[in-house]
């Protein structure tokens, strides 16, 4: 997610505290067991795929149930 809000990878590590390998690996591991890009990388741009638009809506509609499940049990 922090990729995405960011806008690129360069930006995510730095926020992230992590390397540039680093995060493309963890990106990788991702893509590979749902066997699909979630992004088009090149060296200037970061763009998400079909896939990467469903799989980042999906993420925030479970984010925002799961907040609202926190709230419910306080």
């Amino acid at each position: 997610m922090v990729v995405v809000s960011q806008g690129s990878f360069t930006t995510a590590t730095k926020k992230r505290g992590v390397t540039p390998s680093t995060l493309s690996k963890l990106i990788t591991r991702l893509e590979s067991p749902l066997s699909v890009k979630l992004f088009e990388r090149t060296t200037r741009r970061l763009l998400l795929t079909d896939a990467g638009k469903k799989n980042t809506n999906n993420r925030r509609s479970s984010l925002r149930q799961f907040n609202k499940l926190l709230i419910s049990l306080v």
